[in-house]
């Protein structure tokens, strides 16, 4: 493997490990914890757990894990494989790479439903990287 595909890929990798483990982290540990606590002091703590800086966090490592996904499958010829079930399985995990950054660029507050599909959605591509990693299914 080439250096400069190892750096994206690490990137990617790292990206990636930040943005979903900050979901999980969020979702089976902090969110349960703050339901804990009365009505106000949970709405206050979730209010300042929210801030800018944690969002341009999360936005950076969200879209730093896209943009070196595409750029790590473009280096390694993704292209050429586009007719194969690795190719097929680039595609839609750009995708719903790029929907998921999408969601996350919403500033106005999103139904439940909603916020559980992009929760929901991370096993789902984390699932179409292993497949990837094995060449497909």
């Amino acid at each position: 493997m080439a250096w400069d595909v190892f750096v994206v890929h690490w990137l990617h990798v790292a990206f990636g490990i930040f943005w979903a483990g900050s979901i999980a982290f969020t979702r089976v540990t902090l969110f349960p914890a703050l339901a804990t606590l009365p009505k106000e002091q949970a709405e206050a703590a979730r209010g300042s757990l929210l801030t800018a800086k944690a969002r341009q966090i999360t936005l950076i490592t969200a879209g730093g894990t896209v943009v070196t996904g595409i750029l790590r499958g473009l280096m390694t010829g993704v292209l050429d494989q586009l007719n194969t079930s690795y190719g097929w399985i680039f595609i839609l995990s750009g995708v719903l790479g790029i929907l998921m950054f999408v969601f996350l660029l919403n500033r106005v507050p999103t139904p439940a439903f909603l916020r559980t599909v992009y929760v929901a959605a991370f096993p789902v591509i984390f699932t179409m990287m292993v497949l990837m990693r094995f060449g497909g299914f």
